[in-house]
């Protein structure tokens, strides 16, 4: 069996199928089939320090073989029950009844998208081996362009499942081979019964339960030759509630959502905090070097070397969840909004209460008025509806499972959850750059200080200056990782995908990350071009100064000089006369003659007049005789 690692599976065959069991028999058909939650519970960042772009990080967990590479592959198949006329009961129908067995075939993240956007997804891991083939997965996760990226899952129900009807190929695809693939579910399934009769099947479950690491963009820090390198971790936890009445969905949408909820489960005497509950299953099922607990209030952390488990670090978990009815039509609302006078379908409120998980505590609970609707829904096609909120995005079916546009309960749990780790992945950034433009310093008051003084040292300038260009460089560097960043984590489009395209846009605009991107967007083009401006003008200022003060020192050292070439002067002319008097003594003059006297007198008064009157007068008098 290992050595057909050249195989794949066939589209048809990935996907889990949720089955009614053989003994399933009620008079009165659930109100809703199926709920499919995948909470994404984001771990806080991993920062794995300054890197070189050739250098390779390891993962932060050694993953045993319980694990398997790759996401959940979705929901394929949904059973839903016949009408028994003869008994008035609805049973499980044959497989063989295609309109009882609608199913929504796989589709592939690198099929589904393209481009730059495929490759941000972290696609390929997102697929693993058993969807792309063992060797072309080893082939493109040695590109660096996929390696940086890991996609785990653990499976508690099979997510590949060999129906009849499903193109393959036999020898290769049998269950056991899709198994081998695609991993083999562990026996340890949690389970909560929701009713007291099994034949009902009613129950919710922990199918799956993924771990996912992304090597984002880092941020520059200044001085520094490399970017620091940012990994995003996050679980997802695949919960699937199945055959259960309105009032019982709302309890565990609420339960999910926040952990001060609780929902009753028959045969126990506590009523069951099912987020905790879920959460301590997935850090049992992961590897012993790696613990994730539930903070109030639904946060979530992890203990073991490279977490942050800081609270500040701390991120709100997010929900995707899609809902399939039971009955021809929704009859009833949440009991949040049963008293209530609406203007929305019953669809609607649900897919509403599904996205926030609202309860009496929840702040801002809407009007049910067509412009509250306008506000909420983000997409309203025949068969479904979409409701997105900074806590989740909800898709509900207005109409019981069937083939007809069927392949949102696939896609609800496979390509719209990368869609969300995308927007997930943008916030964090977001928020550590916010951080950092906040933090940056443009220096210019202090040079503005020194400019003012009448009196200043040329060095002190100068290091003002380049404390100046410094704060300048900072900024460039925040400018090339927003560059970076549009490039590798933001995109407002699914290319040929009108769908994923309106819900990329609902998630950033619900989470606010389309505002915080534009309002940072803005900041840096008022920033650019007062920085700018102000840099220029200093600068030219500084170093008019810096030319004044050369300017004056050259004056200074000018008339130093002349001053000493005067000094030098008197002090030749002094020893001049110094020198003469006593030749003059030494000539033979007559004795008792006047002479000697005379002619040393008149030389030291002609010494005197050459040290005591200026050079200036001495110019005047020759300029005057010239003329």
């Amino acid at each position: 069996m290992a050595s057909n690692t050249h195989q794949k599976i066939h589209y048809q065959t990935l996907g889990l199928s949720l089955e009614l069991p053989t003994d399933y028999a009620v008079q009165q058909l659930p109100d809703w089939r199926m709920a499919h939650f995948a909470l994404i519970l984001p771990i806080p960042f991993i920062t794995l320090g300054s890197k070189s772009s050739t250098d390779n990080w390891t993962q932060a967990i050694p993953f045993d073989e319980g694990w398997t590479r790759g996401r959940f592959n979705g929901i394929k198949r949904i059973n839903t029950a016949q009408h028994d006329a003869a008994k008035n009961t609805y049973t499980a129908p044959p497989e063989s009844l295609f309109a009882y067995t609608p199913r929504a075939f796989h589709e592939s993240a690198c099929k589904r998208f393209s481009g730059p956007l495929q490759s941000s997804l972290a696609a390929v891991a997102a697929d693993g081996p058993a969807i792309i083939g063992a060797d072309e997965y080893a082939k493109l996760m040695n590109n660096r362009e996929h390696s940086h990226h890991r996609a785990w899952k653990k499976l508690f129900v099979n997510d590949c499942s060999r129906l009849k009807g499903d193109v393959g190929n036999d020898e290769y695809e049998r269950q056991e081979y899709c198994d081998y693939l695609t991993g083999f579910p562990t026996t340890h399934v949690l389970t909560f019964p929701l009713s007291e009769n099994p034949a009902e099947h009613s129950q919710v479950s922990l199918i799956c339960v993924e771990y996912l690491e992304f090597s984002d963009p880092g941020h520059r820090r200044h001085g520094k030759e490399h970017t620091d390198q940012t990994v995003n971790a996050a679980l997802v936890l695949h919960v699937v509630a199945e055959n259960c009445t309105s009032s019982q969905l709302e309890k565990i949408s609420r339960a999910l959502h926040r952990p001060r909820n609780k929902v009753k489960i028959p045969g126990v005497s506590t009523p069951v905090a099912l987020f905790k509950e879920f959460v301590n299953a997935a850090s049992e099922a992961l590897p012993a070097t790696c613990t994730v607990k539930a903070a109030p209030g639904g946060f979530v952390y992890a203990e073991g070397e490279g977490f942050a488990d800081t609270p500040a670090k701390l991120v709100k978990p997010f929900a995707v969840v899609c809902a399939v009815p039971g009955t021809e039509e929704i009859k009833t609302a949440p009991e949040f909004f049963n008293q209530s006078t609406t203007d929305w379908p019953h669809a609607d409120i649900w897919a509403w209460q599904l996205c926030t998980g609202a309860d009496n505590y929840s702040e801002a609970i809407p009007r049910l008025t067509q412009d509250s609707l306008k506000e909420s829904q983000v997409g309203a096609y025949q068969a479904w509806t979409i409701h997105a909120d900074e806590d989740g995005l909800a898709i509900v079916r207005t109409r019981p499972a069937s083939s007809y546009d069927n392949k949102m309960w696939m896609l609800s749990g496979t390509r719209f959850v990368d869609l969300a780790l995308l927007v997930h992945r943008s916030r964090s950034y977001l928020h550590g750059f916010s951080e950092r433009l906040r933090a940056i310093g443009f220096n210019g008051d202090e040079l503005k200080e020194l400019l003012d003084q009448q009196q200043v040292a040329a060095d002190t300038l100068m290091t003002a200056t380049e404390d100046l260009s410094k704060s300048l460089s900072n900024f460039q560097d925040l400018q090339s990782d927003l560059v970076e960043f549009r490039d590798r984590l933001w995109f407002e489009t699914v290319p040929k995908r009108e769908v994923d395209t309106v819900i990329l846009k609902a998630l950033q605009r619900t989470t606010g990350a389309a505002a915080h991107f534009h309002e940072i967007c803005a900041e840096m083009d008022l920033r650019k071009d007062i920085y700018a401006t102000q840099h220029q003008v200093l600068k030219i200022q500084a170093q008019d100064r810096l030319v004044e003060q050369d300017k004056q020192q050259q004056e200074e050292e000018k008339a130093q000089q002349k001053k000493n070439d005067q000094r030098m002067e008197r002090i030749t002319i002094f020893a001049s006369v110094l020198a003469i008097l006593p030749l003059i003594e030494a000539f033979p003059f007559a004795e008792g003659s006047f002479a000697p006297f005379l002619i040393s007198l008149l030389v030291v008064i002609i010494g005197a007049a050459a040290l005591l009157v200026p050079r200036s007068t001495w110019k005047a008098i020759r300029t005057s005789k010239r003329r």
